[in-house]
């Protein structure tokens, strides 16, 4: 067992904590080093009345439910449409919002999951709103369209890249451990923790072992260079324990 381990977490600030806490919990010391800013959108007042013509509503992700207007919030709640959400988190966030999600996908926690849903096969000429980030991979609106939906796509939120760049004091810190692993859960937040560290420090990065959300995302960080990557079944809470406890034989 590592009895000095540490980990660099990479997701925007507001997503820390739980993973701060878990982390400290698992005996291991949490370094937050946010690598993605989220900032909200406004949404056009057309965009907005439109959510009460959809017969399902598709969350993305809890950045797009935290960043939900009032209004819009108020518009979903007139609609009479079933609302479905890609993973525990963001069904989390659209409770604290007072929506009621109907199907909340964990399987993989994924478009590509979700999109196996039976309410998804037969939609010719149904009405489907998504509500994401801006800049998304676009893989649900493109495949919902191609099955004939009448698809209706609202960014709630930008992601921004911060302009500090990675203390070299922080890394240091991180690194004295045993065992440094670093925390990524987006091909843009991953992309943007290189752009944030000086170049002498990326070989540091890359050397020391790298968890991952995805197998989309496990070949992205090899790609970049990445030697020791390890892969959580999804960006859950409990996965990301579970794939540290096995990465360090923790039991």
């Amino acid at each position: 067992m590592h009895k000095a381990w540490a980990v660099l977490i990479t997701r925007p600030a507001h997503q820390a904590p739980p993973l701060v806490a878990a982390i400290e919990a698992l005996g291991g010391t949490p370094f937050v080093f946010p690598t993605l800013c989220i900032e909200p959108l406004p949404l056009n007042p057309h965009a907005i009345t439109q959510l009460a013509l959809a017969k399902v509503i598709i969350v993305t992700s809890a950045n797009a439910a935290y960043c939900l207007p009032p209004n819009a919030i108020s518009m979903i709640e007139q609609s009479a449409a079933s609302i479905l959400s890609i993973g525990a988190a963001t069904t989390e966030a659209l409770t604290q919002q007072g929506l009621a999600v109907a199907h909340t996908e964990l399987a993989g926690a994924s478009s590509e999951s979700l999109l196996t849903h039976p309410w998804l096969q037969h939609i010719t000429d149904q009405p489907i709103t998504l509500l994401s980030g801006q800049g998304g991979r676009g893989i649900l609106a493109a495949e919902l369209l191609q099955r004939g939906a009448l698809v209706n796509t609202l960014a709630t939120y930008q992601r921004l890249c911060p302009s500090s760049m990675l203390p070299p004091s922080l890394m240091a810190q991180w690194l004295s451990h045993t065992m440094a692993i670093t925390l990524v859960t987006s091909e843009q937040g991953l992309s943007n923790l290189l752009e944030l560290t000086h170049l002498p420090q990326q070989h540091n990065l890359k050397q020391n072992p790298l968890l991952v959300i995805s197998p989309r995302l496990w070949r992205y960080a090899q790609k970049l260079g990445f030697q020791h990557i390890w892969q959580a079944t999804s960006p859950q809470l409990t996965d990301i324990e579970y794939a540290l406890r096995k990465l360090l034989n923790l039991g």
